[in-house]
């Protein structure tokens, strides 16, 4: 049985490396960019929404509906950023809340999450709810198990 020289051997090994790594990477799915969620109080999306004490932090158990992607060549009137709801299919729009976040293709449709956020009123109010503004920023998050 013949072997091959070193200069191919070292060469087939890199392809085998090169194309299981290229089975591996998904060029759609970005790194995760945020820490895991944190040891917080968990409350509902509706009662962050409406209820909850703000300025405060809490976890929310969500779905990922959708993802707000801006090409880089692009102006965006809406930020980069997901739609989160509490359920995977919401009946209504208002059911869900949209989140700015970094690299949004680390988020899978469909999926849920545990999600860290920090809210806080604004000093100005909905016009057509009469209900003060409220701000949430995403601090972190796991993938529900």
């Amino acid at each position: 049985m013949r072997t091959l020289p070193p200069i191919q051997r070292i060469g087939l090994l890199g392809l085998i490396i090169g194309f299981t790594a290229c089975g591996i990477v998904d060029p759609h799915q970005a790194a995760k960019t945020y820490p895991d969620a944190l040891e917080l109080e968990r409350v509902s999306l509706q009662a962050l929404k409406e209820t909850a004490p703000a300025p405060a932090s809490y976890n929310l158990e969500v779905y990922v509906i959708s993802r707000n992607i801006c090409g880089a060549c692009c102006k965006c009137i809406i930020p980069d950023g997901i739609l989160i709801a509490e359920s995977r299919n919401p009946e209504l729009p208002e059911e869900g809340l949209r989140l700015a976040a970094t690299a949004p293709r680390q988020f899978e449709i469909g999926y849920q999450y545990v999600m860290s956020v920090e809210v806080r009123e604004e000093n100005f109010y909905n016009q057509v709810t009469g209900k003060p503004v409220r701000r949430v920023k995403l601090l972190g998050y796991n993938q529900a198990k």
